[in-house]
């Protein structure tokens, strides 16, 4: 119960209200970490909740997104998947199985920042980095 109260007050300390329907999306997406898409979201939440719609997926991930309770991994097939783990990190992404893993490495990290605050991109204001490695898992 304690981890929902928790996850309850993410959600009204990013000026949101907690419904339920609200904390049962946050929920699902930590205990999830695959960087689900809303449509795997729903197929997982509506067995909990059958009367969740597709569309109150939706919302609720753009509410989050413009929180920033979640973040917004774009693929190059198009496709919106969501993340709820905040730390900075990177991804990987296999080609083969269309998993993504969280990567965690500072050192990168670090040498990432420091190359753009030496090289800013003229006329470009980042708003944020993400990285991601693409390739396959070979344990799988």
């Amino acid at each position: 119960m304690k981890k929902l109260e928790n996850i309850k007050n993410l959600i009204l300390e990013s000026g949101l209200k907690a419904t339920h329907q609200r904390i049962a999306i946050l929920d699902a997406l930590i205990k999830l970490r695959s960087h689900p898409t809303a449509e795997e979201l729903y197929n997982y939440l509506r067995k909990t909740y059958p009367t969740i719609s597709l569309a109150t997926i939706y919302n609720t991930l753009d509410l989050f997104t413009k929180s920033g309770l979640v973040r917004v991994i774009r693929m190059s097939n198009d496709c919106a998947r969501y993340d709820a783990v905040l730390q900075k990190h990177f991804h990987l992404y296999s080609q083969d199985t269309n998993e993504i893993a969280d990567y965690f490495d500072e050192n990168l990290e670090k040498i990432v920042l420091d190359y753009i605050h030496k090289n800013k991109i003229e006329g470009f204001e980042i708003k944020e980095i993400q990285i991601q490695f693409i390739g396959k898992f070979n344990n799988k």
